[in-house]
């Protein structure tokens, strides 16, 4: 009877990150990459790391057109409890705040203001706000 064993070449995510960081750069060696590239992909990395907190159902939402106008109901969950100064930055943002607890907000947000409110150094997670059953 045959014994399997764990693959012995497994690579660890150094060895992987050793592989991919030489490939990336030839990419863009070959795809002739100007001197402002590497602002133009901070911006995109800016722009998509502001997005990956968004609930993907907003995130979508922010692809629609015709959707900039709506108003969504948002949970918003912050590093911590906000303050005064926090809460009237998000209000400056267009956010109708409502409810607090802990580090949870309730909010009404026109979609268009999402990314910028996703952008915002306390700001952890958006989440599309859901109707819930008691069980």
């Amino acid at each position: 009877m045959k014994r399997w064993r764990a693959n012995p070449v497994r690579m660890t995510w150094t060895r992987q990150l050793r592989f991919i960081l030489p490939v990336l750069a030839g990419c863009s060696v070959l795809a002739g990459c100007s001197a402002d590239t590497p602002s133009k992909l901070a911006q995109e990395t800016s722009s998509t790391a502001s997005r990956s907190n968004l609930d993907p159902a907003l995130s979508m939402m922010l692809q629609q057109p015709g959707s900039a106008a709506q108003a969504v109901d948002v949970l918003i969950r912050t590093r911590g409890e906000i303050d005064a100064a926090q809460r009237a930055t998000l209000e400056s943002k267009g956010a109708r705040v409502g409810s607090i607890i802990g580090d949870v907000v309730t909010a009404t947000v026109p979609v268009s203001a999402l990314p910028g409110i996703a952008g915002m150094d306390f700001v952890l997670r958006i989440d599309l706000s859901r109707a819930q059953r008691l069980r």
